[in-house]
């Protein structure tokens, strides 16, 4: 398994999901500002200046906890 870059690479392989986790990887994907996140709080902080309701900040957590699991995969 090839390292994982970041984030939204990570996110770009999951689009195709068909639950909350997608939903959340299509609008991170979208997003052409989106910064260089290193820590959920920072992902949360961004989405919730861009008025994110809780159900997006809730997927956004669980995306980034299958992102770190899968980052300790191939380490």
């Amino acid at each position: 398994m090839k390292p994982i870059k970041g984030f939204k690479t990570w996110c770009r392989h999951q689009t195709d999901r068909q639950d909350a986790v997608g939903d959340i990887a299509r609008d991170i994907v979208r997003d052409e500002n989106w910064p260089k996140i290193r820590s959920i709080t920072r992902a949360v902080i961004y989405l919730s200046e861009y008025g994110a309701d809780g159900t997006a900040i809730k997927a956004c957590y669980a995306a980034w906890r299958e992102y770190e699991a899968q980052k300790e995969l191939v380490s």
